[in-house]
């Protein structure tokens, strides 16, 4: 299964230190953020891998290459512009030469986390699921994506960045997916196209398998000053040596 990074975000919640280099390769632990994602998909066995990028591509391009110092193959899809976090995938998978009925992983540059992608792979499997979200809860959903499941983990519906009180679950979407071939086939190519607004509301109403795998793993998206102190913070203390 072939793996993208979604690694084309600007980054300007943690100016000014993505003023000089994009958010990917902010460091955690002593290594840019993405390297831990690189390493956590080669850990679970996905070594095809493509990122997009947008800010400051060339820094991105120059640490990590082709891939092979990390025992990885990288290709990359360059954004002169943004095309929303669907349609960045959808361009990935033209690059990668996804095939017909082929299942990708999609990830985030600016995550950390431990999350057992194997297990996730596995699940989707089980569930014959055509999109698998892969969520984590949290104590405050006001900065996130909540997704409402049944019973099975069957996604039901969204709410993004609920009030207190106002929440109808407190899983959040983690920015971690896998996707068939009839959910790429979705997306329009060449266009601006968004997951949380567009394709995940569109999966639900169409009513296709589509579901939530629970993971009780250690998660934190850095995008904001505020987790990016946590994610320093937490990092020594974990498994991101």
């Amino acid at each position: 299964m072939k793996a993208f990074i979604m690694a084309a975000g600007v980054g300007s919640r943690l100016e000014p230190i993505t003023q000089s280099i994009p958010k990917p390769l902010v460091p955690v632990n002593g290594k840019p953020v993405m390297q831990h994602n690189i390493e956590l998909l080669k850990k679970h066995g996905f070594t095809d891998i493509t990122a997009n990028l947008h800010s400051f591509p060339e820094k991105i391009r120059q640490y990590f290459g082709d891939g092979s110092a990390f025992g990885v193959t990288i290709r990359y899809s360059l954004e002169e512009t943004l095309m929303g976090t669907a349609g960045g995938v959808k361009k990935m998978a033209s690059l990668a030469a996804v095939k017909s009925g082929e299942s990708v992983l999609v990830t985030s540059g600016d995550i950390l986390t431990d999350i057992d992608l194997s297990a996730m792979k596995a699940f989707h499997e089980k569930k014959k699921s055509a999109a698998t979200i892969a969520l984590v809860k949290v104590a405050d959903t006001g900065h996130y994506g909540v997704v409402i499941t049944d019973g099975d983990g069957k996604i039901t519906a969204f709410q993004e960045k609920p009030k207190k009180g106002d929440e109808l679950s407190d899983s959040v979407n983690t920015g971690i997916y896998i996707l068939d071939g009839s959910v790429l086939d979705l997306i329009p190519a060449d266009t601006h196209f968004d997951f949380g607004r567009q394709l995940f509301p569109l999966l639900v109403s169409k009513k296709l398998p589509f579901y939530g795998y629970l993971s009780s793993s250690y998660w934190i998206d850095i995008g904001t000053m505020e987790n990016y102190k946590k994610a320093l913070a937490d990092a020594p203390k974990l498994f991101f040596q």
